[in-house]
């Protein structure tokens, strides 16, 4: 084996043994608030592009060790190029989700979005993510969300955005 691949093995050991003594519980009873943001671009097969940009308070509560329930608010702001004509859209829904802490830190979540300006369409919102623990009760939590819509109403059947979060955990 080359020195090199050694290294690299070795460096990987030694990165997933201090972050399994870094792993943190979030004890039952916690409180979590936060701000988050995420962002998605979609081109459509006419050539119309869609940027949108969201705005995402959290607020969230553990009933058991590592895992919670939480409720985001996802103020949205897209600019919709369609042709020549640009326009912006806002759009605001409410997304109540579990929170599980799978593996060390770890976390999948799995909920619905209920938009506030349109006609509910039944969806099933997912993201799988990392908190970064900045100290014991801040993190920095990039995600990757998923939302899958259903039903004759369903404008975009998928929808993939990049999020990246500031959380607070407030714990007993």
């Amino acid at each position: 084996m080359s020195i090199l691949f050694k290294k690299n093995v070795g460096l990987l050991i030694v990165f997933i043994a201090m972050n399994s003594l870094k792993a943190q519980t979030i004890p039952s009873g916690s409180l979590r608030a936060g701000l988050g943001f995420s962002f998605y671009a979609e081109k459509f097969k006419n050539k119309d592009i869609d940027l949108n940009l969201q705005i995402r308070p959290v607020l969230g509560y553990f009933f058991f060790n590592d895992l919670g329930i939480n409720c985001q608010l996802n103020l949205g702001y897209s600019k919709i190029s369609t042709g020549y004509q640009v326009h912006i859209e806002s759009n605001e829904n409410i997304t109540p989700y579990i929170q599980w802490y799978a593996l060390h830190n770890l976390f999948i979540t799995g909920g619905s979005q209920i938009e506030l300006n349109y006609q509910y369409v039944p969806n099933i919102a997912t993201a799988i993510g990392y908190s970064l623990f900045a100290t014991k009760s801040f993190t920095i939590e990039p995600e990757i969300n998923a939302t899958f819509s259903f039903g004759k109403n369903a404008v975009r059947p998928v929808i993939l955005q990049f999020a990246i979060g500031l959380r607070y955990y407030y714990r007993k």
